[in-house]
């Protein structure tokens, strides 16, 4: 089990890692607010994972505003938004991003059982809950800025 938790540290370490660089990145502040929740999350969770290394008591507060966070975020910026050439050409990066969430989501799913304690797995369920937001938020970024203009008229976001 030990070892499950040196991986997940090591798995929210490296995501808060590449958020925080795509926030200093970020051409589009409020893009780099999005990297920016996203890196905090990540720190989060490692925190979590790191209490639960030492069989320590765990909770943390479940961020359900992932999702609503980032319609508001592209709601604000879609009628002016004109992507600059960097951010099209991010795509590649956030399509890496989108890999390194959906492989936590694998992962702690897989692994879910091996949690100790009721409580632990309780913990990783939500920590499960949030990496699928952040799935749903990569995912629906990486389409506003292929699309930004026509992102707001589908359908009121039926991605998210």
């Amino acid at each position: 089990m030990s070892n499950f938790f040196e991986v997940a540290k090591d798995m929210e370490l490296e995501g808060k890692k590449f958020y925080e660089q795509l926030a200093k990145e970020a051409e589009v502040k409020e893009l780099k607010g999005v990297f920016d929740f996203l890196a905090l999350q990540e720190e989060v969770h490692y925190y979590a994972f790191s209490r639960m290394e030492g069989d320590e008591e765990v909770s943390i507060e479940e961020r359900k505003d992932a999702i609503k966070k980032a319609k508001e975020i592209f709601s604000q910026i879609a009628p002016d938004f004109s992507a600059p050439p960097e951010l099209s050409t991010a795509g590649e990066t956030y399509k890496k991003a989108l890999e390194l969430e959906k492989g936590a989501v694998k992962y702690y799913t897989e692994l879910l059982e091996s949690a100790s304690t009721d409580d632990q797995r309780d913990v990783v369920r939500q920590i499960i809950r949030e990496e699928e937001s952040h799935v749903q938020v990569l995912e629906a970024l990486i389409d506003f800025v292929n699309r930004p203009n026509e992102y707001l008229e589908d359908a009121e976001f039926t991605h998210l």
